[in-house]
């Protein structure tokens, strides 16, 4: 297996809030990327919290626009299914603790051996919303 290599463009997507539209607005970027324009394109997202009773998951959804796994998108650790902020989620589920350089370090290590043509990367929540409890 190869190892990892950064996207060749890589966006971030933040939101001024939960429930904006960051995923959406992913899902038709990388859709039309990928089908309009032949790119190669991957999403990433370091944790997602949800509604256990929801139908898919924002993980679900920018994995059937790139053409991969959910557990490619976000592993399965990072899966938290409560709806409140990761951080929070976690302590509520009484899981480990979440830090910015071991999601850092996941996104980094998660790219395929060949290096798309285009990567997201889809925060949570919004830009006062915390990914990690230590930011």
């Amino acid at each position: 297996m190869s190892e990892p290599t950064r996207p060749r463009l890589l966006i971030v997507v933040a939101g001024t809030g939960t429930e904006v539209g960051k995923t959406w607005v992913t899902f038709e970027a990388a859709s039309i990327m990928r089908r309009d324009l032949s790119l190669d394109v991957a999403a990433r997202k370091p944790a997602q919290s949800f509604d256990p009773g929801d139908d898919s998951t924002d993980a679900d959804l920018l994995a059937s626009a790139t053409r991969s796994r959910p557990f490619d998108v976000c592993p399965e650790h990072r899966w938290y299914p409560t709806p409140m902020a990761p951080p929070m989620a976690a302590d509520a589920l009484g899981l480990d603790v979440i830090e910015l350089p071991t999601l850092a370090s996941e996104v980094s290590s998660s790219w395929p051996g060949r290096a798309p043509d285009v990567g997201f990367v889809e925060l949570a929540g919004g830009v006062r919303s915390p990914m990690a409890h230590d930011g």
